[in-house]
């Protein structure tokens, strides 16, 4: 039988060389020292591998899991969940970093609270090298959070966070999760390029019996800046999302959620003209052909539907998507990416200047 231990810290590694060294230290200078560290190399081509590796030799803490086909994040992860041993869990993406007494503060909380998952504050790093932070994403220090939420509020009032309001932190990182709860939920990998935190979140919520929070620090998170390239990814994920969530709204009964969906599922689309114009991966006349199949999708069609019938929030874009005028909706985009032109161009020299 393998020994339990508090916790263990699964960090999908893909390709991640410049920032892996400092993730690993940060893990394995922590404060509380019942910990065990499992790094799931997702077929890097880099020098990562070896990086882990060298880690290892000097860390009975550390097991390296070497998967022979890359399957994305959201696989890494759950390849790693199987074979830990912790009581709880904190997943680290391989990029990022947490503060010396993270592991210990969420795992005091978590016993003290007898919770099912303790989420901590998040700083958002903004360049590459960390020089420069913003405040604290989520800072947890509001009345709202000072005590553990416990069901039937932390379904009735919370599961919206996952549906387009910005309540409780979606994201894997920054929180200490019970395994058991994890298990309990058998919850799969959804091999989805974008938003899998948030629909592994969604999947557990109506699982959680009761959250806490502490308002330290405990994640620091770093983030690149602006898109550097056309992602039709984007798309495939929202509409996918779309349809997991509805599956759940339908499933739970959870009716006061489906506006939201809509709403997001309308954003995308503008995001995704919005890199059409930007990154101008076909002609206008192909971007046009793109937009109007897109809005002739199941889904796209249900957003129509729901703006035809509710005259609410209908801004020139929406009544360009209601009366299926792609040429309206292009230019509206259009007219709002030249007037971002010039801002977006003095942070992309920012970003080259700090990275």
């Amino acid at each position: 039988m393998k020994k339990i231990i508090k916790i263990s810290v699964i960090i999908p590694v893909f390709n991640s060389q410049k920032y892996l060294m400092k993730c690993i230290s940060s893990i394995l200078n922590q404060s509380l020292n019942d910990f065990e560290l499992i790094l799931v190399d997702d077929k890097s081509y880099d020098n990562s591998l070896n990086i882990c590796r060298a880690f290892q030799e000097n860390d009975h803490r550390i097991s390296i899991i070497e998967l022979k086909e890359n399957k994305g994040v959201d696989n890494a992860r759950f390849v790693g969940l199987k074979n830990s041993r912790g009581k709880f869990l904190m997943f680290v993406d391989s990029d990022d970093w947490i503060g010396k007494n993270s592991l210990e503060l969420l795992y005091n909380k978590m016993e003290s609270e007898q919770s099912d998952v303790v989420y901590g504050s998040m700083v958002r790093v903004i360049d590459k090298w960390g020089l420069i932070k913003s405040k604290a994403k989520n800072n947890y220090t509001s009345r709202q959070f000072q005590n553990s939420i416990e069901m039937p509020e932390l379904f009735e009032d919370y599961f919206l966070s996952y549906f387009g309001m910005n309540i409780l932190l979606v994201s894997n990182c920054g929180k200490l999760y019970r395994r058991d709860v994890i298990i309990e939920a058998n919850l799969q990998p959804t091999y989805l390029k974008m938003g899998e935190d948030l629909i592994f979140n969604m999947a557990l919520h109506p699982y959680l019996k009761k959250v806490s929070f502490i308002d330290q620090v405990v994640y620091y998170y770093r983030f690149g800046g602006m898109t550097s390239k056309f992602n039709a990814d984007i798309i495939i994920a929202a509409l996918k999302m779309y349809e997991l969530k509805k599956s759940m709204i339908h499933k739970y009964k959870y009716q006061k959620a489906k506006k939201f969906i809509i709403y997001e599922l309308k954003n995308y689309l503008r995001t995704y003209i919005e890199m059409l114009l930007i990154f101008k991966p076909f002609s206008k006349e192909q971007s046009l052909i793109e937009i109007s199949k897109l809005i002739e999708n199941v889904n796209y069609m249900e957003v129509r539907a729901f703006y035809k019938k509710n005259e609410v929030n209908q801004d020139d874009f929406v009544t360009g998507l209601v009366a299926h005028d792609v040429e309206k909706m292009f230019e509206i985009i259009k007219t709002k990416v030249q007037k971002e032109r010039f801002t977006r161009k003095i942070k992309q020299i920012a970003s080259s200047i700090l990275n």
